[in-house]
């Protein structure tokens, strides 16, 4: 009698700034998960050395798990930043090709959209939208299943996250290093408020349509209402009209494409990426949600895997890994690359999951 095994998944994210690695299990444990800063990294490489990576995890790891545990390595190839995502490929490769593990290339933003999969307590039911919003993207996704991905709505300029950090140093808001990003210094800042200054609301985006969205005009006439003698309650009363602007944008698109696609029986939405952590908007599309059906389900995996980590990568990689779908050792990275597109880069073989 057959019965499935456990697998045992490497992940490594390097599509920008940091690079990350995480083992993840398919019964949905997070074994390790590390992100090693730039000025960690071994020069040779002029990234992450990929046993290096190894040792990191063996500390924190069970004292028997080995590196020939390992069911499947799985990189990010893309979108990203091509040097930063060279990196994390060639760890992976050169892992593959020392052990003989097979090698999976996975696409950052499925990752981000699949990850509530992984951390959520619930089970979520295909098909379900995923917002996915960061600094590098801003899109509305119809999830089909781990392989069928449609965008709905996507940025035709500045990807809101980006558009948040340029407001929060606009402001000129102080935020200490290391974890905190400009975009959680700016929703700590307006919510410091407890003034009665009133503004007037900030113009909508010029361009409406259900399918696009735009940051660039709103980050522009919010800039413009500052001047050099705003003083701290008015800086803190335009800034929480920006975010106020902001997110309803991606509530009327929301609101819309769940009417839209109400004969698809929807299950709910998940929220991923950088942006999916500002707790703001968090309580704001759970309201948004009961108006339009109180059966709709929100999924936002925990904050730390909200931004870039390895952990989505290696999930992902798993269900790949299952349906035999693997990576080319002379695959490019891939800087540019649709959602929709992912499936078909990959080379089909057939893996066993089953053990006797």
């Amino acid at each position: 009698m057959s019965r499935l095994r456990r697998l045992l998944l490497l992940g490594i994210e390097s599509s920008c700034d940091d690079s990350c690695a995480s083992i993840v299990s398919s019964e949905r444990r997070i074994l390790s998960n590390i992100r090693l800063s730039q000025n960690q990294i071994h020069k040779p490489f002029e990234g992450i050395h990929p046993y290096h990576a190894i040792h990191a995890h063996q500390i924190n790891l069970q004292a028997d798990l080995k590196l020939t545990d390992l069911h499947g390595i799985a990189y990010t190839r893309g979108p990203g930043i091509a040097g930063c995502l060279a990196v994390g490929a060639t760890a992976a490769k050169t892992l593959s090709i020392s052990t003989g593990i097979p090698l999976v290339a996975v696409h950052h933003m499925q990752a981000h959209a699949l990850t509530p999969l992984l951390t959520s307590d619930q089970p979520i039911r295909f098909p379900f939208l995923s917002l996915l919003v960061s600094g590098g993207h801003t899109m509305l996704v119809l999830v089909n299943s781990t392989n069928e991905f449609k965008i709905l709505a996507n940025t035709a300029d500045k990807p809101i996250g980006l558009a948040i950090d340029k407001i929060s140093r606009a402001l000129d808001i102080p935020w200490p290093e290391g974890p905190i990003s400009p975009g959680s210094a700016l929703e700590k800042f307006v919510q410091q408020s407890h003034s009665e200054v009133k503004i007037e609301p900030l113009p909508v985006a010029l361009r409406t349509g259900p399918s696009v969205f735009s940051f660039c005009g709103l980050q522009t006439a919010t800039v413009r209402r500052l001047h050099p003698l705003s003083t701290v309650d008015e800086k803190r009363a335009i800034g929480k009209e920006f975010l106020n602007a902001a997110f309803a944008q991606l509530e009327r698109k929301i609101s819309y494409w769940f009417k839209q696609l109400d004969h698809l029986y929807l299950s709910g939405l998940v929220i991923s990426g950088g942006v999916g952590s500002n707790l703001i908007l968090r309580s704001r599309i759970k309201t948004l949600l009961e108006t339009i059906d109180p059966k709709l389900q929100l999924h936002i995996p925990p904050v730390e895997l909200c931004t870039d980590n390895a952990a989505m990568v290696a999930w992902l990689g798993l269900d790949k890994l299952n349906r035999g779908v693997l990576a080319g050792m002379d695959d490019p990275v891939l800087a540019k690359w649709s959602i929709e597109d992912a499936e078909e880069e990959g080379h089909h073989q057939n893996i066993p999951t089953t053990i006797s």
